[in-house]
């Protein structure tokens, strides 16, 4: 995405053509020294030249402001990713996630998303500099079987469909039509509803667009009538063409995708998408063997082994584990029990599904009658339900592995380890309410040493708060409590 300054025909042009080279081959071009980001209160600010952009972590929204302050467009940050999970089914009904954390280093932008689609972890990565902002590929993460219909940009879920957000008073559309008698610039209050196919041409949306034309982008404009009436006479106000119009955005592809590029329009909102279709061509299918480990891992620490379906060197297609599956692995292999005297009791288990077969969400380990391991997942596969809670002992906001490091049960034991499967707290039930303080310390990946706490057992409740990177944005490989 790009910013042009004072649209005019030639400008549009001259610098939309500049804008998506630029795009293309944006490490190569010199700019100047981008101005690292700030955060404040849970609102991300990051300085260009010709912009500044601004993310709410508390309602995931972004706006993008020209270099005098005016909004030129604005929307939802996380993307609407919808799937088909059946051959030959229709996409599955979407659900957004929630953004658990996010990263911000440089000029870059980092966030993460879960519960997308049920049971999905998503990874918005963003990356600036003075005169633009690109979207680097995302990090669809699933354990399901399924197949990626489409990726909805700035979207989101309405009814359990995509529905666009990326709002702005003006849309640019080279090729919208083959007619002369139709501007490519679309004025607001036109209530325009269709879906265009950029950089192709199409008949299918009415409007007999121009085809065979290279030009996989689109632009957009702001009027800021901030305290005028929304009516038609609100865009004949004074300063409505200067001072309260904004500049122009440029928004495209950096390199052409494994699908066709559409522009949802609904009134004066948009979405572009990429139309995939991996449920036909079968090229974005998951899970991948080794992104699904961290998920086979969590069940069969049960049972004080784990298995892996491949080598950590690599599998047949040349995908290796990332450090977070790693330190996935070596955090769960810290908990493992090692005696082979023990009872599996699931947990929320369907025992009979013709579709989606027997499966157990979350699992307790017993040993001479005590509970020496728990499982317990707050979301089950392929988006079914999960079993956060065992009984009156335990229960945990995010998905989570604990085990005793003695003998004794997870209620009386001096020894607790934790491997936390995303972010939120986990509370234990105490045999004892006047049990000692807890000594909470992080493990993270590279032998480094987390957060250190001291936590009092409150009403006979240990609250242990989870969360897989430290402060500096290592992954935690697992969480010491002694008691």
């Amino acid at each position: 995405m790009r910013i042009m300054d004072n649209l005019d025909r030639r400008g549009f042009l001259k610098t939309s053509a500049a804008g998506m080279l630029l795009a293309r081959t944006g490490r190569l071009c010199p700019t100047g020294a981008l101005q690292s980001g700030t955060e404040e209160d849970g609102t991300v600010r990051i300085h260009g030249a010709q912009y500044t952009f601004e993310w709410s972590a508390q309602n995931d929204r972004f706006r993008l402001f020209d270099k005098k302050g005016r909004v030129m467009t604005s929307g939802v940050m996380q993307p609407v990713i919808t799937v088909a999970r059946y051959p030959g089914s229709e996409p599955t009904p979407c659900s957004s996630g929630k953004a658990v954390r996010h990263e911000l280093n440089d000029d870059k932008l980092s966030v993460s998303y879960e519960g997308v689609n049920g049971g999905a972890r998503l990874t918005v990565n963003w990356r600036f500099d003075e005169n633009g902002l690109w979207l680097e590929p995302f990090i669809y993460d699933t354990s399901s079987p399924e197949d990626v219909v489409a990726v909805h940009y700035f979207a989101e879920c309405k009814q359990r469909r995509p529905k666009p957000s990326l709002t702005s008073s003006y849309l640019v559309v080279p090729g919208l039509s083959l007619s002369s008698a139709i501007s490519p610039v679309l004025p607001p209050m036109l209530g325009l509803e269709t879906t265009l196919w950029l950089g192709h041409g199409s008949v299918s949306s009415g409007l007999l667009q121009a085809w065979g034309l290279p030009v996989h982008y689109f632009c957009g404009f702001h009027r800021d009538l901030t305290g005028f009436y929304q009516d038609s006479g609100s865009f004949n106000r004074k300063g409505a063409l200067k001072e309260h119009l904004s500049d122009a955005f440029c928004c495209g592809l950096a390199e052409l995708p494994a699908g066709d590029l559409h522009l949802e329009i609904k009134g004066d909102r948009r979405s572009p998408f990429v139309n995939y279709r991996s449920d036909l061509w079968k090229h974005l299918r998951g899970p991948g063997q080794l992104t699904l480990m961290p998920e086979i891992w969590f069940d069969s620490a049960v049972v004080g082994t784990l298995g892996s379906l491949n080598s950590f060197s690599g599998d047949e297609e040349g995908e290796v584990p990332t450090t977070d599956r790693m330190a996935k692995y070596n955090g769960l292999a810290r908990l493992l029990r090692p005696s082979n005297t023990f009872s599996i009791r699931p947990i929320g288990a369907d025992y009979v599904s013709t579709a989606r077969a027997a499966r157990s969400p979350s699992w307790a380990r017993l040993e001479n009658g005590k509970v020496v391991l728990l499982a317990l997942r707050t979301c089950g596969r392929m988006g079914s339900g999960g079993a956060p809670k065992f009984e009156n002992l335990a229960e945990t906001s995010a998905s989570v592995v604990v085990a005793s490091k003695t003998a004794e049960g997870i209620d009386r034991t001096s020894k607790l380890a934790v491997v936390p499967y995303g972010e939120g707290v986990l509370r234990i039930r105490r045999a004892s309410a006047q049990a000692e303080p807890a000594k909470v310390i992080e493990h993270a990946w590279g032998n480094r040493a987390g957060k250190s706490m001291i936590i009092h057992v409150k009403d006979g409740t240990l609250a242990i708060p989870l969360r897989e990177r430290t402060d500096h944005g290592f992954p935690v490989e697992w969480i010491e409590v002694s008691i």
